[in-house]
Parts: C-alpha cells; sequence; structure tokens
C-alpha cells in the first residue's frame, strides 16, 4: 500500500512539474510576442525598439539571458505596443488631412493670386 502512495505522489509530483513547464513556456511566449509587435511598430514608426523595449525592463533588451516574465513586465510591454498603436493611428490620421490641408492651401493660393492680379488691373 505504501508502494502505492509513493507511486501516486511522484506522479502528481511529475504532473505539478509538467504545469509548471508548461505555465512557463506560455509566460514565455507572451512575453515574447510583445516584443516582436513593438519591433515591428518601432520600425514603422521610427522608434528606437531598443530603447522601448530597456524602458520597459532592461533584460528585455539582451539577447542572451535571463528575461523578466513578471505580470507587471508584460502589462508593460502591453501597455508600450498599446501607446505605438495610438501613435500610429494619430501619424495615420494626419496623413489622411493632408491631402485635404494641402489642396485648401492650394485654392487659397489660387485665391490670393487672383486677387494680385485683379488688383494690379
Amino acid at each position: 500500500m505504501r508502494k502505492k502512495e509513493v507511486e501516486r505522489w511522484d506522479q502528481f509530483v511529475d504532473v505539478i512539474e509538467q504545469i509548471k513547464k508548461k505555465e512557463k513556456s506560455d509566460r514565455l511566449k507572451q512575453v515574447m510576442e510583445h516584443p516582436n509587435t513593438l519591433h515591428s511598430l518601432c520600425e514603422v514608426l521610427g522608434v528606437d525598439f531598443k530603447q522601448t523595449v530597456n524602458e520597459v525592463h532592461p533584460s528585455l533588451g539582451e539577447a542572451d539571458g535571463s528575461k523578466n516574465l513578471s505580470n507587471c513586465t508584460i502589462e508593460s510591454l502591453a501597455s508600450a505596443a498599446s501607446r505605438l498603436r495610438e501613435l500610429k493611428v494619430k501619424r495615420m490620421q494626419k496623413l489622411q488631412d493632408l491631402p485635404l490641408a494641402c489642396l485648401n492651401f492650394g485654392i487659397s493660393w489660387i485665391h490670393h493670386l487672383k486677387n494680385s492680379i485683379c488688383s494690379r488691373m
């Protein structure tokens, strides 16, 4: 009977270890997805990726070594990505508004030119 209990205990410990490994693996995957997103956004926006990641946590900017996997780090990465997405949207909005601003400027310039020509006559 004691042998079965020990075997069950060992199985239990093995299952717990597997769960811990999976959680750590999932967490690492989650942490590493955010820098990939940040890298893409930084590249598009012309923002320094290393500086952005180092602001979240210095260990994330290093190629080797352990990474900080705390909830705070994950939340900070998500927050940084969110800020960059907002910046991207603002810049895209400015680009969308630019043709209209140029058109309005052109129309104003034509009116000014027309008025200048008419006043000389």
